[in-house]
């Protein structure tokens, strides 16, 4: 059973199902020429050629199960071996290993937006169990929709990791809830304008050990508007529409610290002049420094 579930992690973490048609097609091209002359097509410019193809095609079926960074590039080469063989090597292995071979590119493009985007999952845990926490803005934090940059210097929110066994997962994140960030002390770009943030709802951060650590801050719907008032008024509302998560990383530390570099924020900005109304999308720049308030001597880790 565990061997099974390793297996399913495994084969949806890379183009499995590409790289098997690779191989399929490989061997096909490269079977061929060894049969009986008298159930061949033609022989082609050589059998040897034809044998190489098939290789060739079987290796790139592999790389792509245990290297599958490489998959754009093997489903490339795999195409076009598969083409050449359809004039090279018993019209492509009569027409089955070529029909196999120029799949793959669909093949792998349908890895590359499912499986490669998930990567397995690892364990996470996060410590001490139990113990509260605060995140307190180190520097500035930026929001910046269109053109318009607001820029806060006070930022703080607290939570608890969770009692222990809730403090561990064995293949993906640990979450914690936090209350809803504060952010004051804040000026816009716009001369003229006083930005206000106000934050409500559900709030939670999601860490994931690896390299590097990740750490997800999980916006409820609706829950960070911001208006200025002046000169422009407007109003930008962060997961208009449902909730989102603010993608960020994790570093262990005294204190641990959590940073956000240009993660991307979806948004509703509403108002008259001046207000950036075309932007669907804003990108968030903080960092927190992560304090352990239970026991101020220890320190929030994320370990495996």
């Amino acid at each position: 059973m565990l061997l099974g579930r390793r297996f399913r992690r495994w084969r949806r973490s890379r183009p499995f199902w590409g790289g098997l048609v690779a191989v399929l097609a490989g061997a096909e091209i490269c079977a061929l020429p060894l049969a009986p002359l008298k159930i061949m097509l033609q022989q082609g410019v050589a059998g040897i050629p034809s044998v190489l193809m098939g290789l060739v095609m079987i290796v790139l079926g592999l790389s792509v199960w245990f290297a599958p960074h490489y998959r754009t590039l093997a489903g490339v080469l795999t195409t076009l071996i598969a083409t050449a063989a359809l004039v090279l090597s018993n019209l492509g292995g009569f027409l089955v290993g070529t029909l196999l071979g120029v799949r793959l590119p669909g093949e792998h493009q349908a890895a590359a937006t499912t499986a490669a985007p998930l990567p397995v999952a690892g364990s996470t845990t996060v410590t001490p169990a139990g113990h509260a926490f605060k995140a307190t803005l180190s520097g500035k934090a930026t929001l910046k929709a269109g053109s318009v940059t607001v820029t806060c210097s006070v930022s703080v929110s607290t939570g608890s990791v969770p009692a222990a066994p809730g403090n561990q997962n064995a293949a993906g994140p640990v979450s914690s809830p936090i209350t809803p960030p504060t952010y004051s002390s804040c000026t816009a770009s716009l001369p003229g304008v006083t930005p206000t943030v106000t934050t409500s709802g559900n709030w939670s951060v999601s860490m994931q050990h690896g390299q590097p650590i990740t750490a997800t801050l999980n916006v409820p719907a609706g829950g960070l508007v911001l208006k200025t008032t002046g000169l422009a008024t407007c109003t930008v509302t962060a997961a208009p529409t449902a909730p989102a998560g603010v993608p960020g990383t994790w570093a262990n530390g005294a204190p641990s610290s959590l940073t956000f570099t240009n993660a991307t924020v979806p948004v509703k900005v509403t108002g008259g002049f001046g207000c950036p109304t075309s932007a669907t999308t804003s990108t968030f720049n903080a960092v927190y420094t992560v304090t352990d308030t239970t026991d101020p001597a220890q320190q929030i880790t994320v370990t495996p």
